[in-house]
């Protein structure tokens, strides 16, 4: 049973609110960007020589660093990735 409060809150008349995107295209577009950038690192991995190493190796900071004459922002030697069989 409708109320008279109800029957003056009618919206019969009055025009529906499009609904786009509920996130910004700006949020969808850098989140594109991202994914094709780290699809792009992943796939140049494959090609990243590893010499000796093998499974049970740790890739350390220190190698890499030495490799690609990269600057650390802490001054520590960590494990970058350990290299372990496929799954």
């Amino acid at each position: 049973m409708a109320s008279a409060s109800h029957a003056a809150h009618s919206h019969g008349d009055e025009p529906q609110p499009l609904v786009g995107h509920l996130v910004p295209y700006s949020t969808l577009f850098a989140t594109g960007l991202a994914l094709l950038f780290l699809t792009v690192i992943t796939v140049a991995a494959r090609y990243i020589d590893l010499g000796e190493a093998t499974i049970g190796d740790s890739l350390r900071w220190s190698a890499v660093k030495d490799n690609f004459g990269a600057k650390a922002v802490v001054d520590r030697d960590f494990v970058v990735a350990t290299i372990a069989p496929p799954t």
